[in-house]
This record gives structure tokens, C-alpha cells and sequence, in this order.
């Protein structure tokens, strides 16, 4: 028996939220079962919130940019 993998996508976002939920929605319309997980880098608009409503998982990060958010769990 075989296994399907798993696809995640990281979107690092900051002040995002007239586009990020077209980007979860592009990315979860093209890749079947993919886990899309934002990571708000501190924004001060409604990025976290449109992004969790378009499906994706919802991470913080305070400053700390794309890098960290590519390397940390």
C-alpha cells in the first residue's frame, strides 16, 4: 500500500489581507489535501483573520522575517 504525501506551502505575510486569501484559495485549488500555513510577520490589519476564514493554518511571528519562517516548526 502507498501513501499519498503530505504538501505544505509557508506564506509569509505581513499586512496581506487583500491578498491572502486569494493565495490560500489559488493554492489549495491547484494542490489537493495541501496544508497552507500563514505566518503573520506582526501585521496591523486583518491579515491573520481572512487567512484563517480562507483555511489556512495561522502562525505569528514578530519581526523576525522570511527566513525564520521557513526554518522554524
Amino acid at each position: 500500500m502507498t501513501s499519498t504525501p503530505e504538501i505544505a506551502a509557508i506564506v509569509p505575510c505581513y499586512n496581506e489581507e487583500t491578498t491572502v486569501a486569494k493565495v490560500v484559495h489559488d493554492l489549495r485549488d491547484a494542490i489537493p489535501g495541501i496544508i497552507v500555513y500563514v505566518y503573520d510577520n506582526n501585521s496591523s490589519d486583518h491579515t491573520s483573520e481572512v487567512a484563517r476564514r480562507a483555511g489556512a493554518v495561522v502562525r505569528f511571528e514578530a519581526h523576525r522575517g522570511k527566513g525564520t519562517s521557513c526554518v522554524e516548526p
